[in-house]
């Protein structure tokens, strides 16, 4: 199993093609928005987006034939609080 953490310093979207290249099974991303995890969605991963700015928050992706779900204790609207 590949495990990779990259910041991507709020660019996912044009740098997402290194990660791939990287063939990651479990990806962590800090600083990334939510429609640039859409876009690796679109790209063949699953995955989760938490956070309050839209613009920047932790995603983390998934790809097959892992699957991902959200914790019990997760508010429907997408923000997470760490305890």
């Amino acid at each position: 199993m590949r495990i990779v953490v990259w910041n991507c310093k709020m660019a996912l979207s044009r740098k997402r093609q290194h990660l791939y290249a990287l063939r990651p099974d479990i990806a962590v991303i800090p600083e990334c928005s939510k429609n640039c995890l859409k876009l690796c969605l679109k790209d063949g991963f699953e995955g989760r987006w938490f956070g309050d700015n839209p613009r920047k928050g932790l995603g983390v992706l998934v790809a097959n034939p892992f699957t991902s779900r959200v914790p019990e204790n997760h508010e429907a609207n997408g923000s997470f609080q760490w305890k």
